[in-house]
């Protein structure tokens, strides 16, 4: 037994192959198994640890796995493989994970137990999930990797009072919390101009960008959050110039905004009712209801950000249910429609709007249908954003190790 485990620990430590080879195997890998290997040995570690090494795998990954997080119980969230079968309880499709709590020395230790237990999950981007803690901590985190890092002393009612939004600025390499004021009649009646606020994880700083003077009003507490494709953020509103909903959305590079129109059937007053926007397949998806119809329908813009190619994809009834209204989240490898109803049922849908398969989740605290309680994320080794000079201990973490 011995000289057999020798015998792999020179394999291992005088490799046969080129490590050009051994690079390019390991960057097919599957992140998991990847975070394993980081015990082989020193070199593998320093490899697997490289920012170039996770970006480049992130890149080149072709079979990623795609997750759902879920609010689960007062100190862990849920991981669910959404390829998975719903009916597969094994540790890979269903994953508990301990949130992440970083000590603060402004704070006792029952005030960091408690606002662990009430925490919103407000987006995902790279792999990366955006956490907002009542204390009015922004947390960035990898759940592949347990890393993670903290900005404290943000607005208390973030969620209240903005749309927000998570994004990554390739131009600056750092990820942005995007916070957008909700109309404020008051506010500009007396000449304050709008703003949009941005923060830096990794400058831990606030930007504005002044002068955009938008009359929004709230949809609605879960539509707060906005959904990210291509580099821009996507919340529906209300406009009270033009008295229609429509969906508002800002590009990150430019730092601008712009409008995107509801199709024509879902802005007669009264006529439809609208409770989820969402990135469906790479595509922005609407979903509604016809009053006094128990049916609920999937709009999906067809083109990138061209409004005349709104199309009416699936109609599914609801049985006259209370809150059965399903919201989709994801489109699967196999291509099945991944998403939840308001009534905490999990389920997969084909392209007719029949249900595959479902799960009851009423474990879970989050908002089902909403943006704000739940996020799709790619599996990812990226690191952090952050300077040496800007982090102080406890700033950033690891469950596992420090940086």
């Amino acid at each position: 037994m011995r000289s057999k485990s020798k015998k792999m620990e020179n394999l291992v430590l005088c490799p046969t192959l080129p490590d050009d080879l051994i690079v390019e195997i390991l960057l097919r890998l599957p992140v998991k198994s990847l975070v394993r290997f980081k015990c082989v040995s020193k070199s593998w570690l320093s490899l697997i640890s490289n920012p170039k090494f996770a970006k480049s795998h992130f890149d080149l990954d072709a079979a990623p796995t795609h997750r759902l997080l879920l609010k689960s119980t007062h100190f862990y969230i849920q991981s669910i493989d959404v390829d998975a079968s719903l009916h597969d309880n094994s540790g890979l499709a269903y994953l508990p994970l301990p949130l992440p709590s970083p000590p603060s020395p402004h704070r006792r230790d029952f005030r960091i137990e408690r606002s662990r237990e009430n925490h919103e999950i407000l987006g995902s981007c790279r792999g990366l999930i955006l956490l907002y803690y009542e204390c009015g901590d922004l947390i960035l985190w990898n759940p592949s990797t347990g890393a993670y890092k903290r900005i404290s002393n943000t607005c208390s009612d973030l969620t209240y009072e903005f749309l927000h939004g998570f994004v990554y600025d390739e131009s600056l390499d750092d990820y942005l919390v995007i916070l957008m004021e909700l109309y404020n009649p008051e506010v500009l009646a007396s000449g304050w101009p709008t703003r949009i606020e941005f923060i830096s994880f990794k400058n831990d700083s606030w930007n504005y960008v002044e002068d955009i003077n938008v009359r929004y009003k709230d949809m609605g507490y879960e539509f707060r959050a906005g959904s990210l494709l291509n580099g821009a953020l996507y919340w529906l509103v209300f406009s009270d110039d033009k008295k229609v909903p429509l969906i508002v959305t800002f590009n990150v590079a430019e730092r601008k905004l712009w409008e995107i129109p509801l199709p024509r059937d879902l802005v007669v007053e009264g006529k439809y009712e609208l409770y989820s926007l969402r990135v469906m397949g790479g595509c922005l998806s609407l979903c509604c209801t016809l009053r006094g119809r128990a049916t609920d329908e999937i709009w999906v813009m067809q083109e990138y950000e061209a409004h005349s190619s709104w199309t009416k994809v699936i109609v599914m009834p609801t049985f006259d249910i209370p809150d059965n209204h399903f919201s989709p989240l994801w489109v699967t490898k196999d291509g099945a429609i991944f998403g939840s109803n308001f009534c905490g049922r999990l389920e997969k849908l084909n392209g007719k709007g029949v249900v595959l398969e479902h799960l009851s989740y009423r474990r879970s605290r989050g908002w089902y249908g909403g943006n704000i309680q739940s996020a799709i994320y790619k599996e990812s080794l990226l690191t952090l954003p952050y300077h040496h000079s800007r982090v102080s201990p406890g700033e950033t973490g690891q469950f596992d190790e420090h940086f």
